[in-house]
C-alpha cells in the first residue's frame, strides 16, 4: 500500500499487519468501529 505518512491510518496499519501474518479472511459484524478496517483495500 503506497501512501504518504500523513494519510496512513490505524486501520491501514492493522490491515497490513494481518496481511503480513497471512490472514486472508476476517469474519466480523461490521459497524461504526470496524468501518475503516473493512474499507481498506
Amino acid at each position: 500500500m503506497e501512501q504518504s505518512k500523513e494519510s496512513v491510518t490505524v486501520a491501514d496499519q492493522v490491515a497490513d499487519m494481518l496481511a503480513d501474518a497471512g490472514v486472508k479472511h476476517i469474519y466480523a459484524i461490521t459497524g461504526d468501529s470496524l468501518n475503516d478496517l473493512t474499507n481498506c483495500s
